[in-house]
C-alpha cells in the first residue's frame, strides 16, 4: 500500500510540473516550481537558452536569481549588469574566482589556466604572456596565418565557387583554426583544411566535450556525477572524447620530445657523445621509434586520411614554406622553434607531462573554438548587410594598390583599418564565442546590485544577453552597426570590458586578443575582397547549445568569385 501511496503522489506532482510548463511557455519569467524550483523552466527553453536569458534579464533589470531544487546546491545568480561585472572582474577579483564548482564542472582541463586560480593561475599567465607577445612569436602567427589562408582556404573556396555547390563555411573557419592553432601550439600542421574534407576525431572529441559541458551547468552534480559513474549518458560520450584528447595530445609531447632530443644531439656531435649513446638506448626503450610514429602519425587522432600521416614523421608543418615565393613572413627555419609547446619544454617547464597537457589542450580550445565561431558569425552578418559588406570592401581597396583583381592582404595592409576592426568588434558583441562566463564567490558578498551571494551561489554572465541589452547599447541594440565603434575622429573607439566583455575583464583579460584579431582580419578580408557568399535560401541561423556559441545547422553558403 505504501508503494501504491508514493506512486500516487509522484503521478500528481509530475502532473503539476507539467501544467506549469504549458504555463510557462507564454511567459518571460521562470516559473518556479515546489521542490524542484526554477529547473524545470530551464529545461523547456533549454533550446532557445541563449534568447531566454536575454529576455529574462532585460524584464529583470539585467540581474536575475534562478532558484534551483531545494536538495541542490543549484541557485545561479544571472546578471549583465556592468556594475556586477566590474566588481566581480575587477573590484573585488580576489573573492570571485573561478572556484571549486567551475573545476568539477570543466575537469576535463586539467590545471590549465582556463581551470586554475591563485598562484597556479597567476604563474601560468606569466609564461603564457611572455611567449605571446614575443616578436618572434608574432612573426610565426602572420607567417602561419598567411600560409593557411594561401594554401588552405583559397583553394576550398576556389573549389567550391567553381563547382557552385554548398559549402559549410562553419566546417570550414573550425578546420582552418585547428590547423593553425595546432601549428602555433605544437609545431604541427595536421592538414584538416583541405578540398577533400578528412574526417578529424580530435575536432569532433572537442565538440563533444563542449557540450557535455554545457550539459553538466544544468543538472545537480549528484546526477551528473551519477552517470559519470555508471558510464551512461553525455557522461560516457564525454569519456570517449578524453580518451581521444589525451590520445593525440600524448603523441605530439612524445614527437616534440623526440625532435627535441635529435636537434640537440646535431648541435653537440662531440661533447655528448657518450650521453647521447645512453640516451638514445633509454629513449628507445621509453619512447614510440621514429619509424613507429611514420606509422602510426596520428591515425586515432587528427584526420583518416592516410595521405597525410608521413607529413608528421620529422615534426615539421604539413606546408614546405621554403616553397611559398609570398613576402609576407619569415623563411621556415626563422620559424623553426617558435611553437609554444616548444617553448614550454626549453623553459624547463615540460617535464611534467600533465602539465604539458593541460596546456596544450586549454591553448587548442581557446583557439580553435573561439576565432572560429567569430568567423562564422561575422562572415553571415556581412553577408546579410550588404552596406556593411560594401564599406568593408571599400576600405580594403584604399588600403592596397592595384585593387581591383585578386590579392592577398599582408598584416600591415590590414593593421589600421578601422572599419573592419569595428565591424569585428560589433559582430563579437552580439554573437560572443564564449557566450556564458561563470563564478563562485569566496566569501559572502553583496554586489553592487544590491544583490546577495554567498559560496553556494553560482553567478552567471550572459555575454549573448549583454550584446542585447537596451541600457546598455542603446534602442538599437539588436541591430548590427560597425558604425557604433567609430568615434566622431574616425578611429576605433573603445569600450570598457565590463560592457564589452567577449575577450574577459581584468586580471583574466585574454591573452590571445592581439592572435584573434590578426587571424580573423586575414580570414575575412580574403573572402570579403575576392569572393561573393550568400547563404542558402531558408538558412536557419540558430545557435546551438554549448559552452561555444556555433550556428546549430552550420552555415551553408554559395560562393562565387568577384575576379576573372
Amino acid at each position: 500500500m505504501a508503494s501504491i501511496h508514493y506512486f500516487e503522489i509522484f503521478v500528481a506532482f509530475f502532473c503539476l510540473a507539467i501544467s506549469m510548463f504549458l504555463r510557462d511557455g507564454c511567459r518571460r519569467r521562470p516559473l518556479k516550481v515546489p521542490l524542484l524550483g526554477m529547473l524545470p523552466s530551464l529545461f523547456l527553453h533549454v533550446h532557445k537558452i541563449h534568447n531566454r536569458c536575454a529576455a529574462v534579464l532585460s524584464l529583470h533589470g539585467g540581474t536575475f536569481l534562478l532558484k534551483g531544487p531545494w536538495f541542490t546546491n543549484l541557485d545561479i545568480l544571472a546578471t549583465v549588469d556592468p556594475q556586477n561585472v566590474h566588481y566581480i572582474m575587477s573590484g573585488n577579483f580576489e573573492n570571485f574566482p573561478k572556484g571549486k564548482e567551475f573545476k568539477k564542472i570543466f575537469d576535463v582541463l586539467g590545471d590549465g589556466i582556463f581551470n586554475s586560480d591563485l598562484d597556479l593561475w597567476k604563474n601560468q599567465r606569466k609564461l603564457a604572456r611572455a611567449l605571446i607577445i614575443h616578436q618572434r612569436f608574432h612573426k610565426f602567427l602572420v607567417r602561419t596565418s598567411w600560409n593557411k589562408v594561401e594554401k588552405g582556404l583559397i583553394p576550398v573556396l576556389e573549389f567550391a565557387a567553381e563547382r557552385g555547390g554548398v559549402v559549410d563555411l562553419q566546417d570550414v573557419f573550425q578546420r582552418l583554426t585547428f590547423d593553425t592553432t595546432c601549428t602555433l601550439v605544437t609545431g604541427y600542421d595536421p592538414g584538416c583544411l583541405s578540398v577533400d574534407f578528412p574526417d578529424v576525431p580530435f575536432s569532433k572529441a572537442m565538440d563533444d566535450a563542449e557540450e557535455v559541458i554545457f550539459i553538466r551547468h544544468l543538472l545537480p552534480e549528484s546526477l551528473w556525477k551519477l552517470q559519470q559513474w555508471l558510464g551512461i549518458g553525455p557522461e560516457k560520450k564525454l569519456s570517449r572524447a578524453c580518451e581521444i584528447l589525451d590520445q593525440v595530445i600524448g603523441k605530439y609531447i612524445t614527437m616534440k620530445r623526440q625532435e627535441l632530443i635529435l636537434s640537440h644531439k646535431k648541435q653537440n656531435p662531440s661533447s655528448q657523445k657518450s650521453k647521447q649513446s645512453e640516451e638514445k638506448q633509454n629513449f628507445s626503450s621509453q619512447r614510440p621509434t621514429q619509424s613507429d610514429e611514420k606509422q602510426n602519425s596520428l591515425s586515432q587522432g587528427f584526420t583518416q586520411s592516410d595521405e597525410k600521416q608521413n607529413s608528421y614523421s620529422q615534426g615539421f608543418t604539413q606546408f614546405d614554406v621554403k616553397q611559398n615565393s609570398s613576402s609576407e613572413g619569415p623563411t621556415q627555419s626563422d620559424d623553426d622553434g617558435h611553437d609554444l609547446l616548444t617553448s614550454y619544454i626549453n623553459n624547463n617547464e615540460g617535464e611534467n607531462d600533465k602539465f604539458l597537457r593541460d596546456t596544450i589542450l586549454n591553448l587548442m580550445i581557446a583557439g580553435r573554438d573561439t576565432t572560429s565561431s567569430a568567423l562564422t558569425w561575422f562572415i553571415w552578418l556581412v553577408s546579410t548587410h550588404p552596406e556593411v559588406e560594401n564599406n568593408i570592401r571599400d576600405e580594403l581597396s584604399n588600403a592596397v594598390k592595384s585593387p581591383h583583381k585578386f590579392r592577398l592582404f599582408k598584416s600591415e595592409d590590414l593593421k589600421n583599418l578601422v572599419y573592419l576592426h569595428a565591424a569585428l568588434c560589433e559582430s563579437l558583441r552580439l554573437y560572443p564565442p564564449v557566450p556564458f562566463q561563470h563564478k563562485s564567490p569566496l566569501h559572502t558578498d553583496i554586489l553592487p546590485s544590491g544583490h546577495k551571494v554567498s559560496p553556494n551561489t553560482r553567478l552567471v554572465f550572459s555575454l549573448y544577453a549583454m550584446g542585447r541589452m537596451q541600457f546598455i547599447w542603446g534602442k538599437d541594440a539588436r541591430e548590427f552597426k560597425p558604425e557604433r565603434w567609430i568615434s566622431e575622429r574616425g578611429t576605433v573607439k573603445h569600450e570598457p570590458s565590463y560592457k564589452f566583455l567577449a575577450f574577459n575583464a581584468g586580471p583574466r583579460t585574454c591573452l590571445g586578443k592581439e592572435v584573434a584579431f590578426t587571424q580573423m582580419k586575414a580570414v575575412a578580408a580574403a573572402i570579403i575582397h575576392n569572393y561573393h557568399v550568400r547563404a542558402v535560401e531558408n538558412h536557419d541561423a540558430s545557435p546551438n547549445v554549448s559552452i561555444i556559441l556555433y550556428m546549430k545547422h552550420g552555415l551553408k553558403v554559395r560562393v562565387q568569385r568577384r575576379w576573372t
